[in-house]
């Protein structure tokens, strides 16, 4: 762990603290609370503080809310959340940490016509970026898991936004990645180190009169803290999937594979090998019985469906699924 002394200023790093406990008196150090708080809920730190002025300095500490925020993040989300963190501060970090307790108590506690207003307005310009004018008819939203970062649908343009990391922060003037003529935005999954995202999106192939769907995986590098490579949109595999582009289909994505069903079919797409596989049951007709996927996060997701029957073989992905 990070010495803890080097983000606790003044003499608290280094002078203990005296108290009597009873007729016998103990010392504390600043260290030693830091280690403490690390086991600590970020509103337990905040209670704590009201103790006393030495422990109140040391809850202020940088290193206790970084590690505080770290647990958060943890607990809550596979997502990183791709924060500044050297550049936050206390208070930033703090606001960070406890937000999504207090979100879910004014989500909790709110009456059942109640709708929650937000504590403040920020307003997002869809500007196109220079040397383009004017701005974006954008058609769709996407907010990334951790909040700092959306896409916007425009037509069969993707563009990547920046929204800030807290309400004092104003967000991207332009977008800081752009992917044009990539379609409609259909499923997202995070990286396995949680840096990035993939997403699968549908666009349409061929002629006017033979239009067919292609279904397209790209890898959107984001923003991170310590990283100063740019973000970007990367293609890293694309599937003819060989039916009219009015027939609706849906589609779950995990990292290296998708899964694809369209009426009676289902198909899995393993698209980092651009291997895949296909089968049918008239059961997966009846649209509103669900399929369940187990082990999203696994690289073969489990379908439990009854009576589903077995995968005879595996295809390769040159020719159409379905």
């Amino acid at each position: 762990m990070e010495n803890a002394s080097r983000h606790i200023s003044g003499p608290l790093a280094t002078r203990p603290e005296r108290y009597d406990h009873g007729n016998q008196p103990f010392q504390l150090s600043g260290e030693l609370l830091v280690q403490v708080m690390r086991y600590l809920d970020p509103f337990d730190i905040l209670t704590l503080r009201k103790t006393c002025r030495f422990i109140s300095g040391v809850s202020k500490a940088k290193i206790v809310w970084l590690t505080a925020l770290e647990e958060v993040i943890n607990g809550q989300s596979n997502f990183k959340l791709h924060l500044p963190v050297e550049k936050m501060s206390v208070l930033d970090l703090e606001h960070a940490a406890t937000a999504p307790r207090r979100f879910r108590s004014l989500i909790q506690h709110r009456d059942v016509d109640e709708v929650p207003l937000p504590y403040s307005h920020r307003q997002l310009f869809f500007r196109r970026a220079p040397p383009l004018t004017g701005t974006y008819n954008v058609d769709g939203l996407f907010l990334i898991p951790g909040g700092r970062f959306m896409i916007s649908m425009s037509g069969e343009t993707l563009n990547l936004w920046d929204v800030g990391y807290n309400m004092n922060i104003p967000p991207s003037a332009y977008p800081l990645a752009t992917a044009d003529n990539c379609g409609r935005l259909y499923a997202l999954c995070r990286t396995p180190d949680g840096k990035g995202v993939f997403l699968a999106s549908k666009k349409t192939s061929g002629s006017i009169d033979s239009q067919a769907t292609v279904l397209q995986i790209y890898w959107v590098r984001l923003a991170g803290d310590m990283d100063n490579s740019p973000p970007e949109f990367t293609l890293k595999a694309r599937l003819d999937l060989g039916f009219p582009v009015d027939q609706a289909f849906t589609i779950r994505l995990c990292p290296s594979m998708a899964l694809i069903r369209l009426r009676s079919h289902i198909a899995i797409w393993d698209w980092a090998q651009n291997t895949g596989c296909k089968w049918s049951s008239p059961i997966l007709d009846d649209s509103n019985r669900p399929v369940r996927i187990h082990g999203i996060s696994s690289e073969l997701p489990v379908l439990i469906t009854p009576c589903l029957p077995t995968v005879a073989a595996c295809v390769r992905t040159n020719s159409s699924y379905m």
